[in-house]
């Protein structure tokens, strides 16, 4: 007599086969390359595929608040001209691989794209403050030479990714996004938690909101 519980394991086998014979094929490998220097040491981490970084602004664009940011004219618009919301084609995010070059990542944005002078990014400042102990206030200079750098794969997801099909059944309050409102990259930078432990959160801190510095049609910071 056989063990139920090798009959149930080898019900499931069969049933994870059969619906992976279903699935699509998986989008091809990204090149893969190990890199030395602190985190990375550990893990190795795939090379981005070909990139071609757009240099001219689109017609579309020319006579918007984003006249001085050039794009890749294969991004799928979703709101219209303005303001820029967009995916990538998803045969091109397919072929991409697991990482997403940046001219073909997708972009949900709430207002204008800022102007900023180059020379002028080492003296950003933020500030971490609020239930903590010890408001800090640093600038990007200073994050750089101060902590440890390290690298991750990261994958971002709008929280309406498809939502098409789900406006094809019930009408919602989003616009249509399609399955390609997902990327993929390598994002560099300092781990939060260095920063949040240095500004010693109070025992009643129990989330973390983070402010950015742009103004929104209506006044609110974003």
């Amino acid at each position: 007599m056989e063990d139920p519980a090798t009959l149930a394991s080898d019900k499931h086998s069969r049933f994870v086969v059969k619906e992976h014979e279903q699935l699509p094929p998986t989008p091809p490998a990204s090149d893969s390359a190990s890199t030395s220097g602190g985190f990375s040491d550990c893990v190795e981490l795939p090379l981005l595929p070909p990139t071609t970084i757009p240099t001219a602004v689109l017609e579309q664009d020319s006579n918007t608040p984003d006249f001085h940011v050039p794009r890749d004219p294969r991004l799928i618009r979703l709101t219209g001209v303005h303001p820029f919301n967009v995916e990538a084609p998803l045969s091109d995010l397919f072929n991409e691989g697991f990482l997403t070059s940046p001219e073909l990542f997708y972009v949900r944005n709430h207002g204008a794209v800022p102007q900023v002078i180059d020379e002028h990014i080492p003296d950003w400042q933020f500030t971490v403050e609020g239930l903590v102990e010890k408001p800090l206030t640093l600038t990007l200079r200073q994050l750089i030479a101060e902590y440890e750098q390290i690298t991750c794969p990261i994958t971002l997801v709008c929280a309406g990714n498809r939502r098409k099909e789900q406006n094809q059944v019930r009408k919602s309050k989003g616009f249509s996004w399609g399955a390609a409102g997902v990327s993929t990259s390598l994002f560099t930078g300092v781990a939060m938690a260095d920063l949040i432990r240095r500004a010693r959160p109070r025992k009643k801190a129990r989330f973390v909101c983070m402010e950015g510095a742009d103004q929104l049609v209506r006044g609110l910071p974003f």
